[in-house]
């Protein structure tokens, strides 16, 4: 059967590499970049980087967008 995704998700291509998920939940989290470079034991310009290529891979606009992307995602996830 094949996985559902709700619209949610890019084509596996494009899909964040694990690296930038950690990133993602982070800043999704609320975290400054300067806050998940230290958490993570990355340079702060690493952190703006990979937040790019996630807004970029996810269609997104800014971190505000990708907030709300990673909640409806583990909401739509958790459902059923």
């Amino acid at each position: 059967m094949r996985e559902e995704n709700c619209g949610l998700l890019p084509d596996r291509k494009r899909l964040p590499t694990p690296r930038q998920r950690e990133v993602m939940l982070l800043a999704a989290q609320g975290l400054s970049n300067k806050q998940i470079a230290r958490r993570l034991s990355i340079y702060e310009g690493t952190v703006k980087m990979h937040l790019h290529k996630i807004y970029d891979r996810l269609g997104v606009r800014n971190r505000t967008a990708l907030t709300v992307y990673v909640h409806r995602f583990a909401e739509a996830t958790s459902e059923g």
